[in-house]
């Protein structure tokens, strides 16, 4: 498994800040869905204009979730 390191090395914009963000609200959600016994998982949907970097951050945040060992699915 890569480290969050070598997911994010080419990030040029400093996007793994946000992505960290966005890995932490996921996982403080789903761990108060599991503490009321509610089964479920999240979606995440990205909008912005062709060519700011979409499929960029979705592809790391998706290595930095995988490397957590946390199941993902991936649509482009």
């Amino acid at each position: 498994m890569p480290t969050n390191d070598e997911i994010w090395a080419d990030d040029l914009l400093d996007r793994r800040q946000d992505a960290q963000v966005l890995f932490d609200f996921l996982l403080t959600r789903q761990a108060e869905r599991d503490a009321a016994g509610e089964r479920g998982a999240y979606v995440v949907n990205l909008n912005a204009a062709w060519g700011h970097g979409k499929t960029f951050f979705l592809e790391r945040l998706k290595a930095q979730i995988e490397s957590a060992g946390h199941p993902t699915a991936f649509i482009n």
